[in-house]
């Protein structure tokens, strides 16, 4: 009697199985037909626009309008009762009845040409204003995370960093001087780089140098024309910052930045040596110089190019960069470094200018004013700050992919 016993317990024990299965298929199913009858409204290819079906559901409704997300495009209520009510079943799908999007062709790029980013805009959690040494806490340890090799942001107890910054004084009153001119420097800008017509915007290359580095800026510029990559005239703005670069660059017919802003009093000498190492000498302010010319022409709305003046040019970058760049705000070269060093080459970036890149550089360029000596550091900091999360990257190991 035991034994059948034993043998009567074994089909009630998979009875038990199999109902459990049956009621996870069945919820599982229930949730795959609702899936699908959302996504029947939807294009069916990767960049498809938003949309959002509400049935009986004012709530929810008004809780999106209260949002203003003007990223919502399509509403189909199923309810005589609800504030659409005006508009029939037959033309609702597709009408726009929420705040359309400043780009209405594609909602999801956020390339808008608007003046900055609404407050709880569609960026969310992006800083609506640009971050400066006392919201970014570089030096705060919970805040920005160390790795391994650090000169740029140790600083104990001031997580603002402005104790330990050598050079914050100095370059402050570079900052400050530099944009005095920014009214006459932007008709400059606008007269050397005019706009093709047709067109929302062009592509400019920006770079610093003192008379030591000038014989290698002009190895890169022998390297355009003997390989007919562009005449460099045309698409560079070069900050010299002694009176011999200069004088050489115009001779030469480059757009090269008036000194005056170095001059007038304001007791700005930068050495015209240059030593052969990237962190000695006055090349960290150099570089300075070069980010705080970069930010000023991405927020004229230039696609703008910040590079190293110890370049060679086999071909020409654009439109690679331009293939490149959907859906990003920079793109830069690979370093491969995984100390605070960072993974990214500060020497060559490729800024689209977008309203995230805009408030990104002035971000930067507040920041230099706590840089050391490693411009390389500080951008790679800055690119990893828990703010800029939604910045979108793209790194690659070469440049040159055009053969």
């Amino acid at each position: 009697m035991e034994t059948v016993s034993a043998e009567a317990k074994i089909p009630r024990n998979v009875l038990y199985i199999l109902a459990v299965l049956v009621i996870i298929f069945l919820g599982v199913s229930y949730q795959s037909i609702e899936f699908l009858q959302i996504q029947k409204h939807q294009p069916g290819n990767y960049n498809r626009q938003p949309a959002i079906v509400l049935y009986n559901d004012n709530d929810n409704l008004r809780t999106l309008e209260a949002l203003d997300l003007f990223w919502i495009k399509d509403v189909i209520p199923n309810d005589t009762q609800s504030p659409l009510a005006a508009i029939s079943m037959e033309t609702a799908s597709g009408t726009k009845l929420v705040k359309q999007f400043p780009c209405e062709v594609d909602p999801l790029d956020d390339r808008c040409k608007i003046e900055r980013i609404p407050r709880g805009g569609y960026v969310t959690g992006f800083p609506e204003i640009p971050l400066t040494p006392e919201t970014a806490l570089l030096c705060d340890e919970n805040i920005n995370i160390r790795l391994g090799k650090n000169t740029e942001t140790v600083c104990p107890n001031d997580p603002t960093c402005k104790k330990c910054a050598r050079n914050y004084n100095e370059t402050k009153r570079l900052l400050e001087h530099f944009h005095q001119g920014d009214n006459e420097r932007r008709d400059r800008l606008q007269k050397w780089f005019p706009i093709p017509k047709g067109k929302e915007s062009r592509d400019i290359i920006v770079c610093s140098v003192n008379f030591g580095q000038l014989y290698l800026f002009l190895n890169w510029a022998c390297s355009c024309w003997k390989n007919q990559v562009f005449d460099v005239r045309l698409y560079t703005w070069i900050i010299p910052t002694d009176t011999k670069t200069y004088n050489a660059l115009v001779a030469l017919g480059f757009n090269a930045e008036p000194l005056d802003w170095m001059s007038n009093g304001t007791k700005i000498r930068l050495s015209s040596k240059y030593t052969g190492s990237a962190n000695s000498g006055p090349h960290a302010q150099i570089n300075s110089i070069a980010a705080f010319a970069s930010n000023f022409a991405v927020q004229m709305g230039f696609y703008t190019l910040l590079m190293d003046v110890d370049m060679v040019f086999l071909h020409n970058p654009f439109p690679w960069l331009h293939r490149s760049a959907e859906r990003r705000d920079v793109l830069g070269m690979y370093s491969p470094r995984s100390d605070n060093y960072g993974f990214m080459n500060s020497g060559f970036l490729f800024f689209v200018p977008t309203e995230k890149t805009k408030i990104l550089l002035e971000s930067y360029e507040n920041l230099c004013l706590i840089k050391s000596i490693s411009d390389q550091q500080l951008w790679n900091v800055v690119i990893r700050h828990y703010s800029f999360r939604q910045v979108g990257v793209c790194v690659t190991l070469n440049f040159n992919p055009l053969k």
